[in-house]
C-alpha cells in the first residue's frame, strides 16, 4: 500500500552536488493510517543521472508541529537511521519520476503522530531538482535546510515540502 503526499507541484530545492542536510515535517492529515514503511520516494522535478555518497535517510515520529532553528532540536530522541549508504539517480529516470529508497531498517508508522524527515548527502555528480509544495500558509516553517553541509546543526527554516510517498505494509 501507498501514502502519498502530493498538492500544489512547483519546483523546490533537490539533491546538490555539495554536501547538505534538510528536514521536512509531514503532518497525520496529509499521511494517512499506520503501518509498517519500508520504502519511500521523493519525485524528481528535474532529473538527471547522479550519484550521491553518504546519502543518510533519518524518519521520527513527532508531536511537534513545526520546524525549530536546528537539526537536534526538531528531534526528540526517538530517531531511527532507516537509511545510509550510496543513491544513484539511473540515467533513464525523467522529470516527474519518483526515487524510491527501500529502508534498510523498516519503521512501523503511528498514524496519530506527525512524521519528521530528514535526508543528507555529503554531495553527488549532478544536482537534481525535487517536486516541491510551498503554499507559504499551509508549510510555514515544515522545512529546514543547511545548504553546503551535512553536519551542521543550525540550519535556515522554510515554507516548503517535497512531494513524498511512503511505502507501507499494515
Amino acid at each position: 500500500m501507498m501514502l502519498t503526499k502530493a498538492t500544489a507541484d512547483t519546483t523546490g530545492a533537490g539533491w546538490d552536488t555539495t554536501a547538505g542536510r534538510a528536514q521536512r515535517l509531514y503532518r497525520t492529515s496529509e499521511l494517512g493510517t499506520s503501518g509498517t514503511i519500508n520504502k519511500i520516494g521523493f519525485r524528481l522535478d528535474t532529473a538527471a543521472a547522479s550519484d550521491y555518497t553518504d546519502f543518510k535517510v533519518v524518519i521520527e515520529q513527532v508531536d511537534i508541529t513545526v520546524l525549530g532553528g536546528t537539526f537536534s532540536g526538531n528531534l526528540t530522541g526517538a530517531a531511527q537511521t532507516v537509511y545510509s549508504g550510496a543513491l544513484s539517480i539511473p540515467a533513464t529516470a525523467k522529470d516527474g519520476d519518483w526515487i524510491e529508497i527501500p529502508l534498510t531498517s523498516p519503521i512501523a508508522y503511528d498514524s496519530t503522530k506527525n512524521l519528521l524527515v530528514e535526508y543528507s548527502s555529503a554531495g553527488g555528480t549532478v544536482s537534481n531538482i525535487l517536486r516541491w509544495n510551498s503554499d507559504a500558509a499551509l508549510y510555514a516553517n515544515r522545512g529546514l535546510f543547511h545548504a553546503t553541509s551535512n553536519i551542521v546543526d543550525a540550519g535556515t527554516l522554510s515554507s516548503g515540502i517535497p512531494d513524498l510517498v511512503l511505502y507501507y505494509t499494515k
